[in-house]
């Protein structure tokens, strides 16, 4: 699933048309049976360039922050 919520923006010569997505969702089998969810989003408050990453598992569970 994929939404660009910002149809244009404006530029220095007027607007221009948006053509990246604002939100994207997947989920994803593996072979081996696992199951994995993806999320990506450029419009979240309260999480301005925010890059986190994590795994969890049946074993447990990591994080990792790479955000500012």
């Amino acid at each position: 699933m994929r939404k660009t919520f910002i149809k244009e923006r404006l530029a220095k010569a007027g607007k221009e048309k948006v053509d990246v997505d604002d939100t994207t969702l997947f989920l994803a089998k593996f072979k081996n049976g696992a199951m994995g969810s993806f999320e990506a989003k450029r419009v979240a408050a309260g999480h301005r360039k925010d890059k986190e990453l994590r795994l969890m598992g049946t074993k447990g569970a990591s994080s990792l922050n790479l955000g500012e």
